[in-house]
């Protein structure tokens, strides 16, 4: 395992805040567009969509989506790594 992955389970995860059943519905969606949704990239995800959609009760999935919008708007020739595209979508809530 990673060891920032590590690190970041360790303090506490900012998934703990969200609801199972949430998280669950987005890593399956993930897995179906051909994202592994490991920890990191959820950690990640959940990050974004709290600061981006913090009022929002299903914000992870609100953010799930936006960021899959982001990827179907890249070029379907230009073929990029799941997780360059994930911190270049996440780069646009910093």
């Amino acid at each position: 395992m990673d060891e920032g992955v590590k690190q970041a389970g360790q303090e506490g995860s900012t998934l703990d805040r969200l609801d199972a059943d949430q998280v669950q519905r987005v890593r399956e969606l993930l897995t179906a567009c051909g994202i592994e949704p490991t920890q990191a990239t959820l950690e990640a995800l959940a990050n974004a969509a709290d600061q981006r959609y913090p009022s929002e009760p299903n914000r992870l999935e609100i953010a799930a989506r936006s960021m899959l919008n982001f990827f179907a708007q890249q070029s379907p020739t230009r073929r990029e790594l799941a997780w360059s595209l994930v911190r270049r979508w996440a780069s646009r809530f910093q």
